[in-house]
């Protein structure tokens, strides 16, 4: 007997921009489907965040942003194993036009 199977995949991606601020949302549901089973559990939040920019200088920009995204979307590191990163955010650029652009990237987070 043969089973009959069909598989639901759904994504759904949200940004959301204002003057100083903004929000990102990604879900995912991949569910398998079939006369004998299947899954109903597979719903995933692969990003759910939202930011401000809290100063806007001539030349300095001070951000913070909170909620899940992956790791590697917001440090570039050798040892991240593909973690999402659930936490805060704090980013500070200063923009020289002699010397260059400089920057800190803190994040406070759970993996």
């Amino acid at each position: 007997v043969s089973q009959s199977r069909y598989a639901i995949d759904v994504a759904l991606m949200l940004d959301y921009r204002i003057d100083r601020g903004w929000a990102s949302i990604k879900l995912r549901f991949d569910n398998d489907a079939g006369t004998f089973g299947g899954t109903t559990n597979k719903l995933k939040a692969e990003k759910a965040y939202f930011g401000s920019r809290l100063v806007d200088g001539d030349i300095t920009t001070f951000d913070v942003e909170l909620g899940r995204r992956k790791l590697s979307n917001v440090f570039d590191s050798i040892v991240q194993f593909s973690s999402f990163m659930d936490g805060v955010v704090f980013r500070y650029d200063v923009g020289i036009e002699r010397w260059g652009d400089f920057y800190a990237h803190l994040g406070a987070f759970v993996v």
